[in-house]
């Protein structure tokens, strides 16, 4: 998906904005990684107060 959006970003406006699509895509994926692991947390605290 990451190089398709980012060819689709070179044909439409140009090779400059390829850095910062590649930040967004980060920043996303390091918030993804923040929500799975809290609702993995959640998710522990309940089995080990049901246990």
């Amino acid at each position: 998906m990451g190089t398709t959006i980012g060819g689709w970003i070179i044909v439409t406006k140009g090779v400059s904005y390829n850095p910062w699509i590649g930040i967004i895509f980060g920043a996303l994926a390091f918030l993804m990684i923040g929500v799975r692991s809290f609702l993995d947390h959640s998710k522990r605290q309940k089995l080990q107060r049901v246990a």
